[in-house]
């Protein structure tokens, strides 16, 4: 569907559209930050993550109303500069904090990834590594004036999230620290309980009623959203859906590097939007989130249009190329 609508739109079309979705994932990430950094309740829902106290204050955490859109709008907001506005600065700033508040140790991570790769790609590009070497440092000098500066009027969060990195220094199977080891741990158990002839094709689309062990493969999908994958549909599965992230991110990078303008850009902003889903499906749900499958896989559909419009552009080159030598 995406694939369709996006071949018969102007790709200038397709890139406001994608910057409606930026201001509206930054107002979301704005409500969320408020809601749950500054604790001034918005929403009214008792389904919060958890709740812990630290130094006296009660710190919260929830994903049922997260953003679900912020490594894409943090991505947007790098690529496709509004002639380094202050507006794109403050949207980019406001979808961090939001990143910031959910105390998610692998989304920063992946922030640092994308901040990383879009640097050295641009760079790879325009053979100017100077110039990526000097906007990361930049970024990192940002980057440490607003840890600081946050640090400085949310002293608990702060504290809070810091403490959760220091719980990545237990057990690789401490469940209090649920770190990369005890997600492997927990998909691992989900596997190891499938009837050996499921394990090739999965069980696919059975429920809680019709099976009680799935109740365990929700939690461990969780954490990761493999573990699902697996139980659904099998390795057979599993190796479909890796391809399909490894293949579009190599895609992604020979159209940007082929390209120039507008497509070079989506095509740079979709790699990164991809390879951080990837990096992020290894601690969450990300894509089995049952309430956005398969929306969550709308990005694909917007790459392969891409790719199909630039085809499209190579097919027609020759041709006038032609009717004006004649």
């Amino acid at each position: 569907v995406f694939k369709d609508i996006v071949n018969r739109t102007e790709t200038e079309v397709l890139n406001k559209f994608l910057f409606s979705i930026v201001i509206l994932n930054s107002i979301a990430a704005v409500l969320y930050f408020v809601h749950q950094g500054l604790h001034i309740s918005i929403y009214t829902t008792s389904k919060e993550y958890l709740a812990e106290i630290v130094d006296g204050e009660t710190i919260t955490r929830t994903f049922w109303f997260m953003p679900n859109l912020l490594f894409f709008s943090i991505s947007y907001l790098l690529v496709i500069k509004k002639s380094k506005s202050l507006i794109n600065i403050i949207l980019l700033v406001v979808n961090i904090m939001a990143v910031y508040i959910s105390y998610t140790r692998t989304s920063l991570i992946i922030i640092v990834l994308i901040l990383l790769v879009f640097y050295l790609l641009t760079g790879y590009k325009s053979m100017n590594f100077k110039k990526s070497i000097r906007g990361l440092i930049l970024i990192a000098a940002a980057g440490i004036t607003m840890f600081f500066t946050v640090s400085s009027f949310l002293p608990t969060s702060t504290k809070y999230f810091i403490s959760r990195f220091k719980d990545l220094e237990k057990s690789p199977v401490d469940a209090h620290s649920n770190n990369l080891v005890y997600r492997f741990y927990k998909t691992g158990l989900v596997i190891n309980k499938m009837d050996p002839v499921k394990t090739l094709f999965g069980y696919g689309p059975v429920t809680e009623t019709q099976m009680l062990f799935m109740k365990y493969v929700k939690k461990a999908t969780d954490d990761m959203a493999w573990a699902e994958i697996v139980f659904r549909w099998g390795f057979l599965g599993l190796i479909v859906f890796f391809l399909l992230y490894i293949v579009s991110i190599i895609k992604a990078f020979f159209l940007f590097m082929k390209t120039d303008g507008l497509i070079s850009k989506l095509a740079l902003l979709f790699l990164l939007v991809i390879f951080a889903q990837l990096v992020d499906s290894f601690t969450q749900s990300t894509i089995m989130y049952p309430n956005r499958f398969p929306l969550s896989l709308w990005h694909f559909g917007i790459l392969s249009a891409l790719l199909s419009i630039y085809k499209r552009n190579e097919s027609i080159q020759p041709i006038e190329l032609a009717e004006d030598n004649y």
